[in-house]
């Protein structure tokens, strides 16, 4: 993986203590039965808008963690923590810039039932498009800092994203529903594209590599002169833009990366991938006790023709991670 590796070492896929400690999910019909599997018609309802009688049981158990002071903190609160300050400051380091025509920062997004899900996934993509309106932003931001972080929730919970795509389904938003898909256990993606189950939609974190989106997607366009839009590129590396800020305000289980390249101002930690397909490498972050998944951004993936081979393999080389080693939950949890 492209400026991600160490080449001197030889990373391996770690076990983490909620892996060992017995994760159980359901997979789809078409996978060979393993020991201690449930029948699928008992779990099939993970990933319907039914209450989850597995939920209470996962949500206790996989509580990794963390050794840090905001370890105790709610995900809000933890969020607030992180990212409050972060736009305080980020709003400081450009002022007096002219900045019509850059679109506002994007910053990390959860659904209304993440922190409860059993298993908790991100989604990490390249950027944006157009995203908000920066002067609206700083404005919010200067008169109520705290309301400026969820300048967009009443949106995204209400599933805006799921018209994002297009009806060749190789969008970054159409393969964020296979991967849900996959990892919740819904048998048709297209079901979560049409709302038809819904609960995998508001189970996930979504985040960017970068927070500014890159000059050429809209700010070259919007008649941005460079050097002002590098200013503000580097502000947004500076307070926002974290790889680790990110784990450790989420905590996911299981992290999928849609960028090849994530560039050092992201990748803010040691990392050591292992590759194990074209464009596919895995690494393991052991404070979070996260498994990260990674491949390039679909659109490269489809231009290149490798789009299939690498969102299955990625999927796949997740979902042996994510059931290995698992052992079922208690009997009673089902009832």
């Amino acid at each position: 993986m492209q400026k991600m590796c160490n080449p001197d070492s030889k990373p391996q896929i770690a076990k983490s203590s909620w892996m060992s400690e017995g994760f159980y999910a359901p997979v789809d019909e078409d996978r060979p039965s393993r020991k201690h599997q449930l029948p699928v018609q008992e779990v099939r309802h993970i990933g319907q808008d039914r209450p989850n009688p597995l939920t209470a049981w996962m949500s206790l158990r996989f509580n990794a963690p963390v050794d840090q002071a905001m370890s105790q903190l709610i995900l809000s609160e933890r969020f607030e923590s992180r990212y409050r300050p972060a736009i305080e400051a980020f709003v400081n380091d450009i002022e007096g810039l002219e900045v019509s025509g850059i679109p506002e920062p994007h910053l990390p997004y959860w659904g209304p039932l993440y922190e409860v899900a059993p298993l908790r996934v991100g989604i990490i993509g390249r950027d944006t498009r157009g995203w908000g309106d920066m002067t609206e932003f700083i404005e919010c931001v200067r008169s109520d800092s705290k309301a400026a972080l969820q300048r967009h929730r009443d949106e995204l919970d209400g599933l805006a994203f799921t018209g994002w795509t297009n009806n060749f389904g190789k969008t970054f938003w159409d393969t964020t529903f296979k991967i849900l898909a996959a990892m919740h256990g819904v048998i048709d993606w297209k079901h979560l594209k049409k709302r038809q189950e819904t609960t995998p939609l508001k189970s996930f974190f979504w985040a960017n590599v970068n927070t500014i989106e890159r000059f050429e997607v809209c700010p070259q366009g919007n008649g941005v002169p460079w050097e002002t839009w590098r200013k503000v590129k580097d502000a947004s590396e500076k307070h926002l833009d974290s790889f680790q800020g990110i784990l450790e305000v989420f905590r996911p289980h299981v992290v999928f990366l849609m960028n090849w390249d994530p560039g050092d101002h992201f990748l803010d930690f040691e990392i050591q991938w292992q590759d194990f397909g074209d464009h596919q490498a895995s690494a393991f972050y052991e404070p979070t006790r996260t498994h990260i998944f990674a491949t390039a951004h679909p659109t490269w993936l489809n231009q290149n023709s490798i789009y299939d081979a690498a969102i299955t393999g990625i999927i796949e080389e997740a979902k042996k991670t994510v059931l290995d080693n698992r052992l079922p939950p208690p009997v009673e949890c089902l009832l």
